[in-house]
């Protein structure tokens, strides 16, 4: 198995490199790990940093703006956020790549201090902590005073009259695996509808090169998984690898993407038996390396090709998201994995 803690590292480093340079909001004063662990510090550098950003559309007189939510509301967006509120994990990335970052959000420590894709953001930039998305500090929401709220749509059916009472507020779907509507969906919100289309342009030119250099491998097949237990794995159907038209293009074994997001077992996984194995990584604990020094005791799991040739290769897990930013960690994660 390859770890790729070197690389990953580097990668941390190049990425970080690149996105700092963007970043919105820079906050030079905030701590080395970013954030109000407990809700309890102001986002002012991040809030000025969201108000020079949609300076610029309100001069265009892009407000109010009307777009239809998840639920099929008809919700009204009277003039440029300048204090989000995020309560959706998956949707860090898509502000900060459309240069309006939440001004406070659920997830994050989990999220936010914890994907590789977001960790030049995070030890930069601070956002007040709400908690977890599926029970937010509703008090402490109240006290930032949002413009407006962002929520998943199975939360808003729980708490929208609440959220409704507070700022206006748009429900947004999972998305699935689509990795371009929902950045079609935050410009319109964000008033970034042309930045959001400049960069899926961007990052559609970054998996076209991208899969283009992984061409070299041929028709050798790649699973994406998540391993649930030492018996166990959940299979990954992550758009931009697989997809010929919006992904990198790369190969699935033969029925594996039909299996996305079910269990399987490691006998199930061998009937599959991959030449190459991406395997889910969360880089705050080490549960997954242990999971697979577990494994390496399993006469399935040796009999597998990707075990046999040394292509078991450890991803953050922000790069099975489908997020704008974890596009360009993981295509270049990818790359690195398994072309060297």
């Amino acid at each position: 198995m390859k770890k790729l803690s070197v690389i990953v590292v580097a990668l941390l480093l190049a990425f970080g490199l690149a996105a700092c340079a963007q970043a919105p909001g820079e906050s030079p004063e905030a701590d080395a790990d970013g954030g109000a662990s407990g809700g309890g510090g102001a986002a002012t550098d991040v809030a000025d940093g969201t108000a020079d950003g949609n300076a610029a559309a309100e001069e265009q007189g892009l407000w109010p703006c009307t777009v239809t939510d998840a639920l099929g509301r008809e919700v009204v967006i009277e003039q440029a956020p300048q204090k989000p509120a995020l309560i959706f994990f998956r949707n860090f990335e898509h502000m900060f790549a459309l240069d309006v970052p939440p001004y406070a959000a659920t997830d994050v420590s989990d999220v936010y201090k914890g994907w590789a894709s977001l960790a030049p953001f995070a030890a930069t930039h601070e956002i007040i902590d709400l908690g977890d998305m599926n029970a937010p500090n509703l008090e402490k929401l109240l006290e930032v005073a949002p413009d407006l709220i962002i929520v998943y749509s199975g939360v808003y059916e729980e708490i929208g009259d609440d959220l409704d009472k507070m700022a206006t507020t748009v429900a947004v779907s999972n998305y699935g695996d689509d990795w371009q509507t929902p950045l079609k969906e935050y410009g319109k919100m964000l008033g970034k509808e042309d930045a959001a289309e400049e960069e899926i342009e961007r990052l559609s030119t970054l998996l076209k090169e991208g899969g283009q250099e992984l061409a070299a491998l041929g028709d050798k097949t790649v699973a994406c998984v998540a391993l649930q237990s030492a018996k166990e794995f959940l299979v990954y159907n992550v758009e931009s690898v697989y997809s010929k038209d919006a992904g990198l293009g790369l190969t699935p074994p033969a029925g594996f993407v039909e299996k996305s997001r079910e269990t399987i077992s490691l006998e199930g996984l061998a009937e599959f038996n991959p030449d190459y194995l991406l395997v889910y990584d969360n880089m705050t604990n080490t549960a997954d390396e242990d999971l697979i020094a577990e494994l390496s005791g399993s006469a399935v799991w040796n009999s597998l090709s990707a075990v046999q040739g040394d292509n078991v290769h450890l991803i953050d897990r922000s790069a099975f998201s489908g997020g704008p930013l974890s596009i360009e960690y993981g295509t270049e994660a990818i790359r690195t994995a398994l072309l060297g």
